[in-house]
């Protein structure tokens, strides 16, 4: 994957390098970069020996989503005032400190603010320990700390929203972005690995 695309696994392409491990006992193959994959890949993956699949930015891609679907329940419960800004505030910090973030975007400064927030190679993840954008999302969770609205959950975490009505998870934002990430990568990854 890059910024804004997806490689799809093909098996042909990979069908010699599989059969390597048919000559060594007890081994297998980790591939690199296997985030955004679609599940019939990942089983295809494991199929073809490639059985460590190393995630990386889909998970804190998955997280921010869910971050920035609470940002926007956030935005139509309260004023301007009262919100935490997470959104704002990752943008000032990621442009106070560019160093995990210019190197790797490119364009025009629209094409930059986009990355920022939606590239796939997700550079935010550098930046989710940073005090600020600690401090916003405590806001935000505290803010939303008696739970979210079913309407609003419907409209901006669906997934979150199927859970809570099925009663696979509380109705706290933590739990939203928890289950996010779970749903989204790692029962995919999972389902793969056949865990």
């Amino acid at each position: 994957f890059d910024h804004s695309s997806v490689i799809d696994y093909k098996p042909e392409p990979a069908a010699e390098l599989s059969k390597v491990v048919n000559e060594f006992e007890h081994m297998l193959f980790e591939a690199h970069s296997t985030d955004y994959q679609s599940p019939e890949n990942y089983g295809l993956l494991v199929r073809d020996h490639f059985a460590i699949l190393k995630v990386g930015p889909q998970l804190t891609f998955a997280m921010r989503e869910a971050l920035y679907g609470l940002c926007a329940i956030e935005d139509e419960m309260l004023p301007t005032e009262l919100r935490s800004n997470l959104r704002d505030v990752i943008e000032s910090v990621m442009l106070a400190k560019p160093d995990n973030w210019a190197k790797y975007y490119h364009g025009n400064e629209a094409e930059q603010k986009f990355a920022r927030s939606y590239s796939l190679s997700d550079r935010i993840r550098y930046y989710w320990a940073d005090e600020t954008i600690q401090a916003a999302v405590d806001k935000l969770f505290a803010n939303l700390k008696d739970g979210l609205p079913l309407a609003l959950a419907s409209q901006y975490l669906p997934e979150g929203y199927a859970a809570l009505r099925s009663g696979d998870i509380e109705n706290n934002p933590k739990a939203f972005v928890i289950n996010k990430i779970q749903k989204t990568v790692l029962e995919i990854y999972a389902r793969a690995c056949k865990f």
